[in-house]
């Protein structure tokens, strides 16, 4: 009886190892999902064997015209032709060239395995669905001799801050030796680099992308920075919030501060400036002949080695000036100080060395829009758009008078002091939280009144774009406001709504959060301009949110795949 017992316990532990090993290997198989399986191509096919369908199939046409077209840059003895191998043309490490917009993307797909550079320019949008696969094919796993991928330029390719998520992650999911060193993304309207960043802090020196060119990718939209305090004319921004003072582009740029030739420099935009102007670029977004960026370094503080090296003044930037800065963040004043040893070399160091200091910015500004040059290599790899949200200085208390006497100060005066305090002069767009009057004057009278808003749930509150502000006769602030409540028939009336917070607030998120709930059916989609639309979200949905980013008067929640849904606190809301 014992021996049953014993053999039953046994085949019952065997069972529980064998269903927890299923698990495990579930698992694992669910892990390596995430990872784009390696490309095999077979090296034996002819150019007509991979194209058969040239004479049928426009898009296999131009493809196989290009590949026979091609320059080559090493070439071993082979003459390129129809009947020429894979094998042998990888042998002559051919650069390719398209220009005209393909429909189809596969016929490419077929030989970017063998191709040492591809230039794939002034493609329309349907490039997108094909992005992960050309990138998987180009770094496919190929023999030692080749790969060292020299280029892949996607200029002028309707591009945007969705589509460089979608390149860098299908190079991370590839898992070969394969290298590519340049990635060419000019004249495009990316406007956000951040995921560059993210994928060099995680990917480092095995990254399968060595470097990344855009210059002339400018675009008004902008990630948000937030909390930063206008004092009069000055604002400060902690350099922790430029993830491009640490990132490794490379071991050249946040190594040595003196040795090192890159550059990470800072300009507010306060006019069209260098980067603007694509005549001063070539097509591939290189500087032009005889071009140089208007750049001033804390370097040029001990070009000459002077006695003393002053950096005092060399973390502050001037908000009018055309000019692009290059700081000397904290971390790296030890290194200076270790070249230019006491006694005989006297440092100065920064004033404020945590913060980047900009002034003469105009009094009452509530945004400014600053360009971050990352320049590693003496070339131009992209300028990062940032959008600074700024708020005034806190005020001291006003002092009350209570000498006994009956006072001066009414009630009134003291309201009007402290809604002057937040006072905004510029546009930005509001929704009522409680009972609101439209008002054809800034004295509300019921003579002047045009009509009631009930309290209404958050998803029918009314908004109003505030164009302007004014006071009433009393001194109390009002908001000169158009109502822009979707679908309704006051859309489109303008007048005189308070100012006060009690009654309402910004119709749109203004900070960060991780994650939002959908109050009402909500779309995501490609830009931040809410064109091209992805995927639709049912009520009630939490979705994961990467960060708040900017659109005009409005403000935008960017998912960790790229996309963009309205941060619209009608459509959605906040959660842990």
């Amino acid at each position: 009886m014992k021996g049953k017992v014993f053999r039953t316990f046994c085949l019952s532990i065997l069972s529980f190892v064998a269903l927890l090993t299923g698990l495990l290997l579930v698992n694992v198989r669910s892990v390596h999902a995430e990872t784009t399986p390696v490309v095999t191509t077979d090296l034996s096919k002819t150019i007509d064997e991979t194209f058969p369908d040239a004479d049928t199939n426009s898009d296999a046409a131009v493809v196989k015209d290009a590949m026979l077209d091609h320059q080559n840059y090493h070439t071993e003895g082979y003459g390129i032709s129809g009947d020429s191998t894979l094998a042998e043309v990888q042998a002559e490490y051919p650069a390719i060239t398209i220009d005209h917009p393909l429909t189809n993307y596969e016929p490419l797909t077929r030989i970017t395995p063998v191709l040492h550079e591809l230039s794939l320019t002034h493609q329309t949008s349907q490039i997108e669905a094909s992005l992960p696969a050309i990138m998987s094919t180009l770094l496919a796993t190929r023999p030692d001799k080749y790969k060292n991928v020299n280029s892949l330029d996607l200029s002028n390719d309707q591009l945007t801050n969705t589509d460089l998520t979608t390149l860098l992650t299908a190079a991370e999911r590839v898992h070969s030796t394969t290298v590519l060193s340049n990635l060419y993304l000019n004249q495009n309207d990316i406007s956000d680099f951040s995921p560059w960043m993210a994928y060099k802090n995680a990917q480092g020196a095995t990254s399968p992308i060595t470097h990344l060119y855009a210059p002339s990718s400018i675009s008004s939209d902008a990630p948000l920075l937030t909390d930063v305090v206008l004092n009069g004319t000055t604002a400060k921004i902690p350099f922790t919030k430029f993830d491009e003072l640490t990132t490794p582009f490379s071991p050249d740029l946040i190594g040595d501060p003196i040795l090192r030739q890159g550059h990470i420099a800072f300009k507010v935009v306060n006019s069209p400036d260098f980067f603007d102007d694509p005549t001063n670029f070539l097509p591939n977004g290189a500087l032009g002949a005889g071009k140089v960026i208007p750049l001033r370094t804390y370097r040029e503080q001990f070009s000459d080695f002077p006695t003393t090296i002053d950096f005092r003044q060399t973390d502050r930037i001037d908000a009018q000036s055309s000019t692009y800065y290059e700081p000397l963040p904290q971390k790296q004043i030890d290194s200076v100080s270790a070249y230019f040893p006491a006694p005989t070399y006297t440092v100065l160091p920064p004033n404020d060395p945590d913060y980047l200091t900009i002034t003469n910015v105009p009094a009452h500004s509530t945004a400014l829009h600053l360009r971050v040059l990352v320049n590693p290599f003496k070339t131009v790899t992209y300028i990062q758009n940032y959008t600074i949200k700024l708020h005034p200085a806190p005020k001291a208390a006003v002092p009350t008078n209570n000498s006994g006497s009956s006072s001066n100060t009414s009630s009134s005066s003291n309201t009007v002091v402290s809604q002057e305090d937040k006072a905004k002069t510029e546009s930005k767009i509001v929704y009522a939280t409680k009972k609101i009057g439209l008002y054809k004057s800034p004295t509300f009278t019921n003579q002047a009144r045009i009509r009631w808003w009930s309290k209404a749930k958050r998803t029918n509150r009314p908004m109003f774009k505030v164009t302007g502000y004014a006071r009433s006769k009393n001194g109390v602030l009002r908001y000169k406001v158009k109502d822009i409540t979707p679908n309704a028939k006051t859309n489109g009336q303008i007048g005189y709504i308070t100012a006060k917070d009690s009654f309402v607030s910004h119709a749109y998120y203004q900070t960060q959060t991780k994650k939002i709930k959908v109050l009402r059916g909500l779309n995501s989609y490609k830009t931040r301009a809410l064109t091209g639309k992805k995927v639709h979200y049912h009520k009630h949905q939490v979705i994961r949110v990467k960060k708040l980013v900017t659109h005009n008067l409005t403000t935008r929640y960017q998912l960790p795949n790229g996309r963009y849904v309205s941060a619209n606190k009608r459509l959605v809301m906040q959660v842990k």
